[in-house]
């Protein structure tokens, strides 16, 4: 590796620290986007595939995902948009806004958007959504049930895609947090699209455990989805990650040793990864970026996420959720059965159950599995363990 030494300019930094910020190279996620590319061209051609599912935890690039599979989509002239199942407009009006500023967007066929923006209009009004500039569609999108009304929908804007000899492609972003009305409505309507054959093609994600969650609320839901799991990165992906983008930043280079100390405390968690990266770069003063500014950078970025996402989120808890959060953290990575942690706090599971729900909610833990609960964001144990230790 290069000895010569150059001045680094703090201001390009390539690294993108922060959740659903797409970073500068997509390292490890080759084999998702292929598939992706696969299914929006089956879409197009008028071919029905299964909807994507991507299951993992926080941290390994869901959202960035999903929206890497929007943008393509985009670029290929396909009418693409994106929802949020969380938040305060939730799904359906998450997804109605965005479908009318795409269907704005379409060039040529003005007489099939101009009918789609009204079966928009129509939902919109049913559901008491989003005010959409257009005249309701009468007896199209306005029945009241919305599994029939997003077909309706669906179907619409499929019609202006094969317009367009394109396809339409429908991304959502966290699922566990859809309402169970909501998401068995989605679910039906995907299903009976599926078997009319429109160009759409599906690509949601969700916390693990979200693919049992939705067969339980539709039962045929457990054979509709082709899974994508996300898991930390391998070394390889991991170090190109690093590495790639800051030559790309006018030929910066790491030294080996740096680069190791950088994928060993992000566990290969693309989250950390970027935040840890973008941390020694700022720390480094000149390139190759050698192994103490990596030990001084990850330094002040893991104080920094003590702060940033464990103090944050703690002090918004009652004391009786505290407790359970020092508890499941004290009993190290992983998922934990939800009877050990109760043992841990030295109370019955029954008396921890509300507690541990009203966690789920704000998104601290979810339950992998029947009866265990884990962080939702690798790594925050150790965090937690940080903060107790260093207040």
């Amino acid at each position: 590796m290069a000895t010569t030494r150059r001045q680094l300019d703090p201001a390009a930094n390539p690294y993108a620290p922060g959740a659903g910020i797409r970073p500068p190279l997509l390292a490890g996620r080759d084999r998702e986007l292929a598939d992706a590319d696969r299914l929006l061209t089956r879409a197009g051609l008028g071919y029905a595939d299964q909807p994507r599912l991507i299951v993992g935890v926080r941290g390994v690039g869901k959202t960035v995902l999903l929206l890497a599979v929007r943008d393509r989509a985009r670029r290929a002239g396909a009418i693409a948009v994106h929802a949020q199942a969380r938040g305060t407009e939730g799904f359906v009006q998450s997804l109605l806004r965005d479908l009318e500023f795409e269907l704005r967007r379409v060039r040529g066929a003005r007489g099939r958007v101009e009918r789609a923006l009204s079966v928009l209009a129509a939902v919109a009004v049913t559901v008491g959504a989003v005010k959409v500039a257009a005249q309701p569609r009468r007896g199209h999108g306005d029945s009241g049930d919305l599994a029939v009304d997003l077909l309706e929908l669906f179907r619409a804007v499929g019609d202006v895609a094969s317009a367009k000899q394109k396809s339409f492609v429908l991304t959502v972003d966290e699922l566990q947090e859809m309402p169970d009305d909501q998401l068995s409505a989605l679910l039906v309507a995907l299903q009976r699209a599926a078997g009319e054959s429109l160009p759409l093609a599906t690509v949601v994600a969700g916390l693990p455990g979200v693919e049992a969650h939705a067969a339980a609320v539709e039962s045929f839901a457990e054979r509709m989805f082709a899974l994508w799991r996300l898991g930390p990165l391998d070394d390889t992906a991991a170090a190109r990650a690093v590495i790639e983008p800051a030559l790309d930043a006018g030929g910066v280079e790491w030294e080996q040793a740096a680069v190791g100390r950088v994928i060993s405390a992000s566990g290969g968690y693309p989250f950390y990864l970027q935040h840890f990266a973008a941390a020694v770069w700022d720390t480094a003063v000149e390139t190759p970026i050698r192994r103490r500014d990596a030990d001084l950078g990850l330094q002040r970025a893991q104080r920094e996420l003590a702060d940033s996402i464990v103090r944050s989120r703690i002090v918004r808890l009652s004391a009786r959720e505290r407790r359970y959060v020092e508890a499941l953290a004290r009993l190290g990575p992983g998922s934990h059965g939800s009877g050990e942690v109760a043992a841990a706090i030295g109370v019955a599971t029954s008396q921890v159950a509300s507690a541990r729900q009203r966690l789920i909610q704000a998104g601290v833990v979810y339950n992998p599995a029947y009866g265990e609960v884990a962080f939702t964001l690798p790594m925050f144990d150790l965090y937690v363990l940080r903060l107790l230790e260093d207040p």
